[in-house]
């Protein structure tokens, strides 16, 4: 199975605030919260398109692509 680079194993960190306000029982890897997190993936991967982030790029890429110009400048170029 292929996966994609947001399904990685990531240091994630979710918590229930209601029942866990000093934030000690990380939920990330629970099998029952799992819905909630992949909204919440999805949620951060939209953001980061629609912001235009070079985050998720090795950093070298990211200076291949801008070239004379900043990652800033080459991230909001469209056709970049």
């Amino acid at each position: 199975m292929q996966r994609h680079f947001w399904e990685e194993k990531l240091a994630e960190k979710l918590f229930d605030l209601e029942k866990d306000r000093d934030e000690i029982h990380n939920l990330a890897d629970s099998p029952e919260h799992r819905e909630i997190l992949n909204r919440l993936r999805r949620a951060q991967q939209e953001w980061a398109v629609r912001i235009r982030d070079v985050g998720f790029l090795p950093e070298g890429e990211v200076h291949s692509r801008a070239g004379d110009d900043t990652p800033y400048e080459m991230a909001q170029d469209p056709e970049r």
